[in-house]
């Protein structure tokens, strides 16, 4: 896992506006057991993906991709950790940046609400 680690911070020192190495860092980060010292950072490195470019380059054959589920995570974060406020800014940040597929955010809906069921 070392080496794992040091190849994710890599990434983000190689270029500090890819979301997407702050998206797979986190990714990791977010999936890794509390056990095994998972979830320390997920949140910090999440709000760099969102915050930063969605694309490095003006080609458009650059990629794009990872911003809408570092979106997601950040969410699920944040309802995992009781912070259903902070869930529910980000998934209205989430719907203003990409439009539905409605589906989509119903899903999300209905995991923030099955949290405050289980929270009374």
């Amino acid at each position: 896992m070392g080496k794992i680690k040091d190849n994710l911070e890599k990434s983000i020192a190689f270029d500090k506006n890819n979301l997407r190495a702050y998206y797979v860092n986190a990714s990791y980060d977010y999936y890794t057991p509390k056990e095994f010292g998972g979830g320390q950072k997920s949140d910090r490195l999440l709000l760099e993906a969102i915050s930063s470019p969605s694309a490095t380059s003006p080609s458009p054959f650059a990629p794009s991709w990872g911003k809408e589920d570092s979106y997601r995570i950040l969410i699920e974060f944040y309802i995992k950790n009781d912070n259903e406020e902070t869930a529910s800014k980000y998934l209205n940040l989430l719907k203003n940046e990409f439009p539905p597929p409605l589906e989509y955010y119903i899903h999300l809906i209905k995991i923030l609400r099955n949290h405050n069921r289980k929270a009374l």
